[in-house]
C-alpha cells in the first residue's frame, strides 16, 4: 500500500477512482488501492474467438483486414463507443483499368443491340432519362460513344449523365462534339465516381436534334413498367436543361412520363 495515501494525511483518496481511505482498516484500505490501481491502469480482458485478450486496444487499422475485406471503424463520444463499416466497402468495386464496364443504362453484357443509328432527342437540349438498377459496384472515370451522322451546327454538343433515382447528379460525361463526322469512337474522362449497387437514372441530351449516334431502342413496354404511366420517374423527360457551358444540371427537376425512347449507346468504364 502506498505510504502517500495511507496512513499519511488526514483524508487520503486513491489517485484514479478517488476512493476515500479514511476510517477503515489497514487491510480494507489496501484492497481499495489494489482495485483503484487495476481499474485505473485499464486492466481488463475480453475473449476473441474463445481466447482471452488482456487490455485490448480496439482500433481501426491493426491488424489489417485481409484482401477483399475491410476493417471496422471505431468511434468514441464520451463513454459511448460504437463501430461502423464504410458503406462503399460493403460492395467491393468490380472493375479496374480496361476490365469491366456497363452500357448506357446498366447493361453489363452485349446482347443483340443491332446496328442501329438514330437521333437521341426530339427537341434541342431536352433531357431524356431512363431508370436502371446497378447490381455491382463500379468505379466510373470515362465514357465512350460514337457519332454516326454529324451535326452541321457549329458548336453542337451532346452529353450523357448518371443521376440518383431522385434526380441528383452523380456523373456528367462532359459535352461530346456533335459535329464529329470521322466515324471514330470518342472518349471523355472525368474524376472517378464509385457507384454502389442501387437504382439510378441514365440521362442524355443534345443541342441539335439532328445529330445521330449509335443507339438501341428500348421501348420495354412503357405502360407496363410505369403502371400505365403513373410512375413518372421510370422513363421520360426532365424539366431542367444544360447550362451555357453544356454542363448537365445538378438536378433533373420535374419528371414527365414519355414512353417512346431511342437510347444512345455509351460505354461507362474505369
Amino acid at each position: 500500500m502506498s505510504n502517500t495515501l495511507y496512513p499519511g494525511g488526514d483524508n487520503p483518496f486513491t489517485p484514479n477512482l478517488g476512493l476515500a481511505l479514511w476510517d477503515m482498516s489497514f487491510q480494507m484500505a489496501q484492497n481499495m488501492e489494489t482495485i483503484d490501481a487495476a481499474i485505473g491502469a485499464g486492466s481488463s480482458s475480453v475473449k476473441i474467438n474463445g481466447s482471452a485478450i488482456s487490455n485490448p486496444n480496439f482500433n481501426s487499422t491493426i491488424p489489417a483486414a485481409p484482401a477483399n475485406a475491410t476493417n471496422v471503424i471505431w468511434q468514441v463520444s464520451g463513454p459511448n463507443v460504437s463501430a461502423y463499416i464504410p458503406s462503399g466497402s460493403l460492395f467491393p468495386v468490380l472493375n479496374s483499368l480496361n476490365i469491366g464496364k456497363f452500357i448506357s443504362n446498366g447493361i453489363f453484357n452485349e446482347c443483340f443491340l443491332g446496328n442501329l443509328t438514330g437521333s437521341i432527342v426530339s427537341v434541342s437540349e431536352q433531357i431524356n432519362y431512363r431508370q436502371f438498377t446497378l447490381t455491382a459496384s463500379m468505379s466510373i472515370g470515362e465514357v465512350s460513344q460514337l457519332v454516326t451522322t454529324a451535326s452541321v451546327i457549329v458548336g453542337a454538343t451532346h452529353s450523357f449523365a448518371i443521376y440518383t433515382a431522385s434526380g441528383n447528379l452523380l456523373i456528367d460525361s462532359g459535352p461530346f462534339d456533335s459535329t464529329d463526322g470521322t466515324g471514330n469512337v470518342r472518349t471523355n474522362s472525368f474524376s472517378q465516381v464509385v457507384l454502389n449497387p442501387g437504382v439510378y437514372l441514365f440521362a442524355w441530351t443534345a443541342s441539335d436534334a439532328a445529330v445521330q449516334l449509335r443507339v438501341f431502342t428500348v421501348q420495354g413496354f412503357p405502360n407496363l413498367i410505369t403502371k400505365n404511366a403513373t410512375m413518372q420517374n421510370i422513363i421520360g423527360i426532365a424539366s431542367n436543361v444544360r447550362n451555357g457551358t453544356h454542363a448537365m444540371p445538378a438536378t433533373l427537376g420535374t419528371f414527365t412520363f414519355a414512353g417512346l425512347q431511342t437510347v444512345p449507346i455509351c460505354i461507362w468504364q474505369f
